[in-house]
């Protein structure tokens, strides 16, 4: 018996948006500035939209002129921290090895800044000519809120079509909580976020943030969710950003 199928989807390729934001204040310390920044735009995208489960933090050392030197890092040099009493399914995994690991009761500004502060306020031996700063943040897995006009005759779960996957009719379990419902996606065997996040640190080239969306809900012109991602990129071109793509 073929499944009929469900109105939204989770797509084999995740739809990308790229922002970018020009930085030349380093207030004299390689990498806060850009770090400070870097947080406030994941904080305003998270604002009434993620609750992220996790987030991850890569330092490089950089040379004179702002380039980074690949296969030049300190030892500790990926840090990533899991929201405290995560529920197993969850599951969320780091996106590089040798992570040095960090738990929080909520994954918020002062957290992700607690994170900055491990890495580039931490004593740390640079070769000759470099300096210490971050090179990437990450936010891998997040609850999404779930519009509140599409609830109505929807009880706990909502039904997707999972492309990439060739599942039909997969029932994806809603979450009450802070007066709101939230969505984390299937649950097989680790979670697919319907929206996570990095920024990267360019140096002198500024920071590029890349947002992926691989839920329909979210994605398709005007749904509620689309209207959620909407306000959330407004608000970081409020604060200078420029989108790209």
């Amino acid at each position: 018996m073929t499944a009929v199928p469900s109105e939204h989807c989770i797509y084999a390729d995740p739809n990308t948006v790229s922002l970018e934001f020009v930085d030349e204040d380093d207030d004299g310390r390689p990498g806060w500035a850009a770090a400070r920044r870097a947080v406030l735009a994941m904080t305003e995208l998270c604002r009434d939209l993620l609750q992220p489960l996790d987030f991850g933090l890569t330092a490089h050392f950089m040379d004179e002129y702002g380039m980074y030197r690949p296969d030049d890092h300190p030892p500790r040099w990926h840090w990533y921290l899991r929201r405290t009493n995560q529920p197993p399914h969850v599951r969320p995994a780091a996106m590089y090895v040798d992570e040095e690991s960090l738990v929080s009761d909520v994954i918020d500004e002062s957290a992700m800044l607690h994170v900055v502060d491990q890495v580039l306020g931490r004593p740390c031996t640079a070769p000759p000519g470099c300096l210490l700063t971050w090179t990437e943040m990450y936010v891998r897995s997040a609850r999404v809120r779930f519009p509140d006009s599409m609830r109505s005759g929807i009880e706990d779960h909502f039904v997707v079509d999972d492309f990439d996957n060739k599942r039909r009719g997969v029932r994806v379990p809603l979450i009450e909580e802070d007066d709101a419902v939230w969505i984390e996606g299937p649950r097989y065997p680790f979670l697919v976020s319907p929206i996570s996040f990095r920024v990267l640190n360019g140096g002198v080239c500024g920071l590029d943030l890349r947002l992926q969306v691989s839920l329909s809900v979210w994605w398709r012109e005007e749904t509620p969710g689309r209207a959620l991602l909407d306000d959330a990129l407004h608000r970081l071109r409020c604060l200078g950003w420029q989108r790209t793509w």
